[in-house]
């Protein structure tokens, strides 16, 4: 489909009886009934227009190209030889039936039929696709069935992920994740630890059952940041955090302990919680362990160089870096406190998750738990 307009930059205005458009229907069918293919394949490849000062192609030099034709070689002979020999043009493509989109006359009010749909489903696809590029590029570390659940949970519209990863295809969306890794913890040095609670119990049946916690570092803005998390196994909500920029600062998880244990007693004081860590120095510690039975908390952690133990948290640390260099820029953000601050707020309560059947953590804990 195209469109004739009044922009000579782009096409002519139509006029009466101009003699240029006794030729267009052929110059259509030229340009949609022969295109470019690669040989053992059967899709076209996308061919635009280059002239080589003001628009330019990949692997294609506008002066050689030039040069090549003064040498009386063919469209196909130039093509082959900046793109390869296997490549071929398809000349005379056959035509699918036609499906007219304008029924003849102007749409109202009240109009129903068949032509009536056409045009509907037609412009919910362009709806769609606008819809999807707009979230992508506000999302762009995430994949088709995210994107279709973060539509849902902000608009109520409901499309199928066969139907959103169809309309993604069409776009080229693609998920612009960079796959932070976490290097495993060396396991040569001897220190007090703790028994693995959580591996005979993964199944939390209510909030501040199970919490796990963990600490990821990054560089933001030039400067160094330490990210303490404590994460609720019910519904994967963050329910504490602090933010340090001192490298090993004990702070920052003592700090984080103390408002994990200042929720938990509004509403679960006299209930039993295990608190799930790797055995880093802090957790470890006699400071940070001396006063938590006192408050109903047993502490659980993972065997030295064992991330997997602890993988809802290692897991949840990757995505939570990526979303925040990729989907919330951080490194332009002139304040990272409020930055991580506003991410906290977004990952509990616009943020859906797969393991949540795509439900944000407070609807999860909303609609899943009786109190």
């Amino acid at each position: 489909m195209f469109d004739i307009t009044s922009l000579p930059a782009y096409d002519q205005t139509y006029t009466e009886d101009r003699e240029v458009f006794d030729v267009i229907s052929k110059k259509v069918d030229d340009i949609f009934n022969n295109y470019i293919y690669r040989r053992g394949q059967i899709q076209p490849l996308n061919a635009v227009y280059c002239d080589g000062r003001v628009t330019t192609c990949d692997g294609l030099l506008q002066w050689q190209s030039a040069t090549l034709a003064k040498q009386n070689k063919t469209p196909l002979e130039i093509l082959r030889y900046f793109y390869g020999n296997d490549i071929e043009i398809f000349e005379d493509a056959p035509t699918g039936e036609q499906v007219g989109v304008y029924p003849g006359y102007p749409i109202e009010m009240g109009n129903a039929g068949d032509k009536v749909r056409v045009i509907q489903r037609e412009l919910n696809r362009i709806a769609a696709c606008k819809i999807f590029d707009e979230y992508h590029k506000k999302f762009p570390s995430h994949g088709y069935r995210w994107l279709n659940a973060k539509i849902k949970l902000d608009y109520g519209i409901v499309y199928s992920d066969n139907y959103a990863h169809k309309i993604c295809k069409f776009l080229n969306i693609k998920s612009d994740s960079r796959h932070f890794k976490r290097q495993g913890k060396k396991a040569n040095r001897e220190i007090k630890s703790f028994p693995n609670y959580i591996l005979a119990e993964l199944n939390p049946l209510r909030p501040f059952q199970i919490v796990v916690t963990d600490m990821t570092a990054f560089w933001a803005n030039k400067h160094y940041y330490e990210l303490t998390l404590f994460m609720d196994l019910f519904n994967n909500e963050i329910v504490s955090y602090f933010l340090s920029n001192k490298k090993g600062d004990p702070l920052s998880y003592l700090i984080g302990k103390s408002i994990l244990i200042e929720k938990k007693n509004k509403k679960y004081a006299d209930l039993e919680m295990i608190l799930h860590s790797d055995q880093g120095s802090v957790y470890c510690s006699k400071r940070f362990n001396e006063s938590l039975y006192l408050y109903n908390i047993t502490h659980s952690t993972s065997k030295p160089g064992t991330p997997t133990e602890n993988g809802a948290m290692e897991a949840i640390n990757g995505w939570i870096k990526e979303e925040l260099f990729i989907d919330f820029n951080i490194n332009n953000s002139l304040d990272i406190y409020k930055s991580i601050e506003d991410y906290i707020h977004y990952f509990n309560y616009e943020r859906p998750q797969a393991a949540l059947n795509y439900l944000t953590p407070i609807q999860f804990k909303n609609l899943y738990y009786v109190k």
